[in-house]
């Protein structure tokens, strides 16, 4: 399933890729990885160059006109201990010239819509943000430690889309824009 793609014509012509090492596009990711602002970035691509990405974790990015704007990761863990929740959305970053836009959004709902389609129910994100994921359809499960000692809080959100509690959720998340 090498480079699954999406089109959204509704922020701005962006397309979503999934990507597993071996794309094209994987080299040029790691080294927007390693030049963006966030510090975050760097450590990204380390691992990216170093192939720890396996079976069916990926990397999204997102593209506008060919450019690479955006990437965030789908992962089996995440940098918090002790825990067996799995799948992971993570390093979610859209450069600063296209925030505003929702690009992180389409991102995670590309996420979402990947991993229910390899059979997980649910969707994990570590951050220490505060009410952002919210807005996405995700809910704060517990405050935890980062592998640096950091405080950090897990979020889920639900995938098996229907039920009262996940429309609840999503009609939830869109409404708090």
């Amino acid at each position: 399933m090498v480079g699954l793609t999406v089109k959204d014509s509704r922020a701005g012509g962006i397309e979503i890729r999934s990507l597993q090492q071996g794309d094209e596009l994987w080299p040029a990711v790691a080294a927007f990885a390693a030049g963006c602002s966030w510090r975050a970035g760097p450590y990204l691509a380390g691992l990216m160059r170093d192939g720890v990405f396996t079976d069916w974790e990926r990397v999204i990015v997102a593209l506008e006109q060919g450019a690479i704007v955006a990437f965030s990761t789908v992962t089996r863990r995440d940098f918090v201990p002790d825990v067996d929740y799995t799948p992971y959305a993570g390093f979610v970053f859209v450069s600063e010239a296209c925030r505003g836009r929702r690009i992180s959004e389409q991102m995670l709902a590309f996420a979402a819509e990947y991993v229910r389609g390899i059979g997980f129910a649910q969707l994990y994100l570590v951050s220490s943000e505060q009410g952002l994921y919210e807005r996405y359809g995700f809910r704060k499960m517990a405050d935890v430690q980062d592998i640096w000692g950091g405080e950090q809080q897990i979020f889920v959100r639900p995938l098996n889309l229907g039920t009262d509690e996940d429309v609840q959720l999503c009609s939830a998340g869109r409404d708090a824009r």
